[in-house]
Order: C-alpha cells, then structure tokens, then sequence
C-alpha cells in the first residue's frame, strides 16, 4: 500500500470507519454522510478516494448531494477524478439543462436611411414589403 493509501486508511480508522467494509460496500452513504458535516468531512472524502473500487465510487456519488459544504463537495468529485484516473468506472455526471434557445428576431419591415443635407432622414421601405424581391 503507498503512503497516501496508508494515510488514508489511518484517517477512515480514526473516524471509525474499516477501510476493508467501506473498499467492500459493506458501509452505506447512511452511516458515513454525518462524518461529512464534521471538520473532517474535506480528509473523510480525500481519503475515500484512495480506496479504488466500484462501490466506493457509488458511496462518493451517493454523498455528494449530501454534503452541505462546499469545500467537501469540491473534494468529493477530485477524489471521483483520481478513481477515474485509477481506472475505476465513473458514470458521467448528467448533462446540464439545456439552456432555452431564444426566438428568431422578426425580419425587419423598413429601414432609415442616413441624415441628408436638412438634417432629415428619408424613410425606406424593405424590398419584401414592397412585394419585391430582396435586392431589387
């Protein structure tokens, strides 16, 4: 085991979790989510993400909308990108809403033209208002 592993396991152990039941899936979102909301909810997520398998990634993702801290939910998905990293399958997180697009602007109907000499402008008619063609 390296020494992040190691440190790992040693904090899950000081918060009273086994390293072992949590890699296993044998300790539920249930029973670690309180452990988020402590001090050490940032180091609990941290430290889940050096255990590599498939049910700690469904713990993490099962925590996440749990966390009320911002700076757990940060490292909650840092550890969910080192697993991916690692090799461990990582469902994709869902697609954003999508945003509503807007409407088409109304063709225009006329047009001004500049200021001439007087300081008037000489209102212009659109070529399809005219029942034209465009560019006639």
């Amino acid at each position: 085991m390296s020494a992040r592993g190691e440190q790992a396991a040693a904090t899950l152990v000081r918060l009273g979790l086994d390293p072992e039941a949590v890699r296993a899936g044998r300790i539920g979102a249930e029973a670690v989510a309180p452990l988020l909301a402590g001090a050490d909810g940032a180091a609990l997520a941290a430290a889940l993400g050096e255990l590599a398998s498939a049910e700690v990634v469904a713990l993490l993702l099962a925590l996440e909308p749990r966390a009320a801290e911002r700076a757990v939910r940060k490292e909650i998905r840092r550890a969910l990108y080192r697993l991916r990293q690692r090799g461990v399958p990582v469902p994709a997180p869902p697609a954003p809403a999508s945003t509503p697009r807007t409407p088409a602007a109304p063709e225009a109907e006329g047009f001004l033209s500049p200021f001439d000499g007087h300081a008037r402008r000489a209102p212009g008619r659109s070529a399809r208002a005219r029942g034209g063609r465009d560019g006639a």
